[in-house]
């Protein structure tokens, strides 16, 4: 915004003098660079050159637009002062820099055949003379409506984000060897919708799919439903799986108030068990994150390939080894292991705990309810308090270990 004010009011100036450039200052009195400027043709100026050189000659010449000058020197200092994580970006090769590719015979490197150019599936939508063979021609040949494959793929991945499974089971194959969708109508509306009517809008379609009827049912079933459709294939309920490695121990730190909102940045290294991190090819090592670093969300924790994190392969989450489109969700005893005895989630129990004194008040039923609806959000049921209260005189009184046993409750670690 400052900014602006600033192009502004130098441009009202510079068309309202009635002075050429060379007659604000004696061009032996310009720095070097900003005199190469002037000396040049106007025409023949860049729009960062002729800021430079307007600032020179109207910083004394106006006391608004000094002020604003030296309000955008502070603004860009600050901005100069953040720490920058740089990230290599792969830059495509221009054809005439790129290598040439020939097909190996029979698989032998040292056997080449003729060389190929890169082309599209003749199967799908042609493509048009006018894109260009690199990958901004690949999207617009993927992008372009015609294209059979790229809406339903998305669909279809969205709707298994919603719902566990996707319209099409198999994310990674669409061909011959996936599974068959038994709603195809359902995916090729909303495919064409998506490409339409949203105009490839997730938000869109994210609240097209949770405003529906079939989103919204209840995810209860009755058992002669469970052994007829075990899957809910046929959409007969509302959704129940359990949560990523990530969104497990992100909820745990949200219910326990002690998840850091904190964004952008390098990764961290939050508390792993020891002899986990081995890594023979450097000396780099595990330092373990002691301050609000710690509870950022697991998109920020550092991943390496030959050592992933112990708890997120735990509950299914890729090694990172190969590239990963569907994670298969199993249910085994070491994850509810790590849900009760892993330091992340205990240290969660406690903050939790924390919360239910300080927002329950006095008494025990009610800091039961409200550990309740921290981790549900929802008003506990009777029952539930009752059983809770057992387990609070079982253990001594210790409200950590009721917290613990609620952060495990089947609708916490569950969507319903």
């Amino acid at each position: 915004m400052r900014k602006r004010e600033v192009d502004e009011l130098r441009s009202r100036l510079f068309h309202a003098g009635n002075k050429s450039w060379r007659d604000f200052e004696k061009l032996a009195a310009l720095r070097k660079d900003v005199r190469a400027v002037v000396e040049r043709n106007l025409a023949t100026w860049t729009p960062e050159e002729r800021a430079k050189a307007e600032r020179q000659c109207f910083f004394d010449q106006n006391a608004d637009l000094t002020a604003l000058y030296r309000a955008l020197d502070k603004d860009n200092a600050a901005l100069a002062a953040v720490p920058v994580c740089n990230l290599p970006i792969m830059k495509e090769l221009t054809a005439k820099e790129a290598r040439t590719t020939r097909v190996f015979h029979r698989g032998n490197w040292l056997d080449k055949e003729d060389p190929v150019a890169p082309i599209t599936p003749k199967i799908l939508n042609a493509w048009h003379d006018e894109y260009p063979r690199n990958r901004l021609g690949f999207a617009k040949w993927l992008t372009n409506g015609e294209n059979p494959l790229t809406a339903r793929v998305q669909v279809n991945r969205v709707w298994e984000q919603l719902f566990g499974v996707g319209l099409v089971e198999t994310l990674e194959d669409f061909g011959s060897q996936g599974d068959k969708p038994l709603y195809q109508d359902l995916l090729d509306e909303l495919a064409v919708r998506f490409q339409t009517g949203m105009k490839w809008s997730q938000k869109a379609l994210l609240r097209e799919i949770v405003l529906s009827q079939i989103y919204r049912q209840s995810a209860k079933a009755s058992p002669m439903l469970v052994e007829r459709d075990p899957a809910n294939r046929l959409l007969a309920r509302g959704p129940r799986f359990r949560l990523t490695s990530e969104q497990l121990r992100d909820q745990a730190l949200a219910a326990a108030g002690i998840l850091s909102r904190k964004v952008f940045g390098p990764p961290v290294m939050p508390y792993q068990p020891s002899g986990m991190w081995l890594t023979p090819y450097e000396g780099r090592d595990w330092v373990t994150a002691t301050n609000a670093d710690g509870h950022r969300r697991a998109l920020y924790t550092f991943i390496r390939r030959s050592a992933t994190y112990p708890s997120f392969v735990t509950f299914d989450a890729p090694r990172r080894e190969f590239c990963t489109v569907r994670r298969i969700r199993s249910n085994t005893p070491l994850q509810s292991l790590d849900l009760l005895n892993s330091p992340v989630f205990f240290e969660a129990a406690e903050g939790l705990a924390k919360r239910m004194r300080a927002e329950g008040g006095l008494d025990v039923e009610s800091q039961l309810k409200r550990g309740v609806f921290l981790a549900t959000l929802r008003p506990p049921r009777a029952e539930q308090i009752a059983v809770l209260k057992k387990l609070h005189a079982r253990v001594g009184g210790n409200l950590t270990l009721v917290a613990n046993a609620i952060l495990n409750l089947d609708e916490v670690i569950n969507k319903n």
